[in-house]
């Protein structure tokens, strides 16, 4: 029963100090457990030594040889229990310092990385109508500001998906830890992604604001033409009126 207690996998209700009590406080009752029956496995293994002693004395082999491995094969799995008991406890605090500390950053980085996946997703639905140059102008300045703190953040965000590696492949229940890690999954998405979304967008905001300062460029222009026209246009218009005056 403590050897399939030692292989359970470990489960958190979520990722806080208090699953963690809760995995300590199940932990120390299987150590009791181990602690109360030492004396006992102690005791039988001295016992067994003894009728061996006995039955060698006898020269009784075949009943030597099957309680010979008997006793070695309860004196190997007690040893191997008591170690694994030990090295249960390493893993579940290794573990939660790895899910500490990727919640912790999770936490860190999730609000700048989901509003500027949101501020892209915005630009996308906006494209369709007629953006003016200012807030294009502006939104480049926001999408430039989210490029220097991704290239700040990147270092923090590998170390995010190591430790989110670590944790899926320790002794967890998958289905469990996938649950709890849900927002750290979620930022890991969008962080893969949104170096490329803010490269698409920026692009196409950049592209429309030269599109716009080259039309206003040829706005000018034309008005400037124009005004010209009239102007030469009024000018023969009162040189005919001059003619026709002195006519």
């Amino acid at each position: 029963e403590v050897e399939k207690e030692l292989l359970k996998p470990f489960t958190f209700d979520e990722p806080t100090k208090k699953a963690l009590d809760k995995q300590l406080s199940e932990y120390e009752k299987v150590q009791r457990t181990v602690e109360n029956n030492s004396a006992n496995v102690g005791e039988i293994l001295n016992l067994s030594e003894m009728v061996l002693s006995e039955l060698r004395s006898l020269d009784m082999e075949m009943s030597i040889n099957n309680l010979s491995l008997a006793i070695n094969n309860i004196e190997y799995r007690w040893k191997r229990l008591c170690e694994s008991l030990v090295q249960r406890k390493r893993n579940l605090l290794s573990l939660w310092n790895n899910l500490d500390e990727m919640t912790k950053i999770t936490n860190e980085n999730s609000k700048w990385l989901t509003d500027c996946d949101n501020l892209c997703d915005q630009i996308e639905q906006e494209s369709s109508t007629r953006l003016s140059q200012e807030k294009s102008a502006n939104y480049v300045k926001q999408l430039n500001n989210y490029v220097e703190e991704i290239a700040i953040q990147n270092q923090t965000l590998n170390i995010v998906e190591k430790l989110y590696n670590t944790v899926l492949t320790a002794n967890v229940d998958i289905n469990n830890i996938r649950t709890i890690t849900t927002e750290t999954r979620r930022i890991l998405i969008i962080w893969k992604t949104i170096t490329t979304r803010i490269t698409t967008q920026k692009t196409r905001l950049e592209n429309y604001i030269i599109q716009m300062r080259n039309y206003r460029i040829l706005y000018e222009s034309l008005i400037l033409k124009l005004t010209q026209i009239d102007v030469d246009l009024t000018n023969i218009k009162h040189l005919q009126n001059f003619n026709g005056t002195d006519e």
